[in-house]
């Protein structure tokens, strides 16, 4: 059973993380004690303008759109890692000085969003790729969540494969971009103009298929490009 930490007393019975600690020290000292569950209040939350590196041991639980906290990166990028998980927390753009990819999850087996926010304030403070998946980045499950990018809102990069995304809603010139990757679901999700996105597109809640309608595909992915359900090849 995965231990729980609270930050600022937040959950009663659990115990405090000493509230001098920076979110990163924080879950630097969760990961030393065995990993667990950080569970953050509202408020902001930052790495003095770094990402904050997450370890797979580590889930980070906030309280809703309120809590807001830096860009997260996998803490061992070149390594495969299984389990990491964000739940319910705002990516805030401003938390961060450079503003690439506010969730990087490459090489990340298993990972879990759930209602995770990921927002455009304004064309300057925007990330340009809300997630990326890259290499075995598998098997991965996203629900609910809202991200907008300035370039691609989820990127699946080469051999990111099975990952399944259900409801929610992406922004940006490009809601998924999938490069040599397959098996990827989409079900119910929304694809909605943000920051200099020249098409709007929806998929329907039947629309299930390893690519979907407003995709970007490049030509030497595999598999066909799904309209509503249906084969739609090109």
């Amino acid at each position: 059973m995965k231990k729980i930490f609270a930050i600022l007393a937040f959950l009663v019975g659990a115990p405090a993380l000493a509230q001098s600690l920076t979110l990163q020290q924080q879950i630097d000292a969760a990961e030393a004690a065995g990993g667990g569950m950080i569970i953050l209040p509202c408020g902001s939350f930052g790495n003095n303008g770094a990402p904050i590196a997450q370890p797979s041991s580590v889930i980070i639980q906030g309280s809703g759109p309120c809590t807001k906290i830096a860009a997260v990166t996998t803490k061992y990028p070149g390594v495969r890692t299984y389990y990491q998980s964000l739940r319910d927390l705002q990516i805030d753009p401003s938390l961060a000085l450079t503003r690439y990819i506010a969730i990087d999850y490459r090489n990340v087996t298993q990972a879990f969003l759930m209602n995770v926010v990921v927002t455009c304030p304004t064309p300057a403070d925007t990330f340009q790729t809300g997630l990326l998946l890259a290499y075995t980045s598998q098997y991965g499950m996203g629900i609910n969540n809202y991200i907008c990018a300035s370039n691609d809102a989820v990127e699946l990069y080469s051999a990111a494969n099975q990952n399944t995304f259900v409801g929610g809603k992406l922004s940006g010139p490009i809601g998924f971009n999938i490069i040599n990757s397959n098996g990827n679901v989409g079900v119910g999700v929304s694809l909605e103009q943000g920051p200099a996105m020249t098409f709007v597109n929806r998929i329907g809640s039947n629309s299930i298929g390893t690519f979907m309608l407003g995709v970007r595909t490049e030509t030497s992915s595999f598999g066909p490009v799904w309209l509503n359900g249906k084969d739609g090849s090109w």
